[in-house]
């Protein structure tokens, strides 16, 4: 068991970490246990999990094997009922970090439960702040899992409530959402963001930032093969509000990495 524990560690796999978990709850010195709460949770018991979480509080803060909480595992499961009942027990349980630094905002955004989004933000609405273990945002998230109705919501979140600086967040490979909606295709998104959005969506969207490899958003629309109609409305939107290449900058694009970004 050590010595799959330390090859798991030396190759860096979380997947992999978290299976021998499963396996060996206790491998790490602590006992990771699976509640009668987080069983009640994935059945959908309401008032069991009311009844639990009254006799003991902690529970609620317990991670299953798996590296997420009550209040994540009802978030991804889209409970709303669940989630506002434990809001009720311990408000602060949004601010709980799971498995890769995912909170329970993080969680619902990734399977796309609108419901219990506004839920937490309306509870917790600093949370939307939270960057996971790779630096992604919550709208990171949202594209990443194509949760395009998600994206939408937050957007419109962030404006409402004056936060248009998280849409130029970089993740640690350097991807803001823009360079994002454009590797995963979403080109709806990048015309909501650029085109449909007030001044100060558009404005707080920073078009030229480059991300690891040095590319840009107009970069990487210009490298997406085969071209068509949508990648030349997207990049005639992308020039218009002053999005440049890195010829413009004087830089040759690392286009071999493009290669790993289309499979991602």
């Amino acid at each position: 068991m050590d010595q799959e524990l330390i090859e798991v560690a030396q190759s860096g796999d979380i997947d992999a970490f978290y299976a021998l978990l499963g396996r060996y709850p206790s491998i790490l010195g602590v006992q990771l246990i699976n509640t009668p709460l987080h069983w009640a949770v994935l059945a959908g018991h309401t008032s069991f999990v009311v009844e639990i979480a009254n006799l003991m509080p902690s529970l609620t803060k317990k991670l299953y094997h798996d590296g997420y909480s009550p209040l994540h595992l009802a978030s991804a499961n889209g409970n709303l009922e669940i989630v506002k009942e434990l809001l009720k027990i311990d408000n602060d349980l949004c601010n709980l970090k799971g498995r890769e630094r995912r909170t329970t905002l993080h969680c619902a955004a990734i399977t796309g439960h609108i419901n219990v989004l506004k839920e937490l933000l309306s509870n917790c609405p600093k949370c939307i702040m939270d960057l996971t273990l790779k630096k992604e945002t919550t709208l990171h998230l949202a594209l990443k899992y194509n949760q395009v109705e998600v994206f939408k919501e937050l957007v419109n979140w962030l404006r409402r409530h004056w936060q248009h600086d998280l849409l130029s967040f970089q993740d640690q490979e350097g991807n803001t959402v823009l360079h994002l909606a454009i590797l995963r295709r979403h080109h709806e998104m990048v015309e909501q963001l650029l085109h449909h959005c007030n001044l100060l969506v558009r404005n707080a969207v920073q078009v030229n930032l480059k991300n690891r490899d040095g590319l840009t958003a107009l970069d990487l629309i210009l490298l997406e093969l085969p071209r068509g109609g949508d990648q030349e409305r997207v990049e005639r939107i992308l020039r218009g509000v002053g999005a440049k290449g890195g010829h413009d900058f004087g830089c040759q694009p690392k286009v071999p990495s493009m290669i790993k970004w289309v499979l991602l």
